[in-house]
């Protein structure tokens, strides 16, 4: 009786599959930029979960998507630009402004278990003119 009870429960386990399993976060590590390429410090770097609504993926495949509990973060560059933050699996956009550049972003894929780079870098100075 209790050898069927364990193997009935084993074979619960098996068939429910990853529906019980907490999903694995993936780590963004970034690095923000002027547009001449020197890092910029003590920056904020938001980000966006990108919800598409949908199973569409870039690369054609088909993935499990877990909404993150925070849907919207902020993290600031250190003193050498560079930022690192663990997410929920899936497409995040991140975006970085600050005074006297353009405003910069990119969609970035974390994969569940891997780290992602990402080089992020202001286009060009903003043009002003005191009058």
């Amino acid at each position: 009786m209790r050898k069927t009870c364990l193997l009935m429960i084993l074979i619960g386990l098996a068939v429910s599959g990853r529906g019980s399993v907490p999903q694995m976060k993936g780590t963004l590590n970034g690095t923000l930029l002027d547009p001449t390429g020197a890092v910029i410090s003590s920056t904020i770097v938001r980000l966006r979960w990108n919800d598409l609504g949908n199973e569409m993926s870039w690369d054609g495949v088909k993935r499990e998507h877990k909404t993150p509990k925070k849907k919207e973060m902020a993290v600031y560059t250190d003193m050498v630009g560079h930022f690192s933050v663990e997410l929920i699996p899936g497409a995040w956009d991140v975006f970085a402004y600050r005074d006297g550049f353009v405003p910069t972003c990119t969609v970035v894929y974390v994969e569940p278990g891997k780290t992602t780079a990402v080089e992020l870098r202001y286009p060009r100075l903003v043009r002003t003119t005191l009058e």
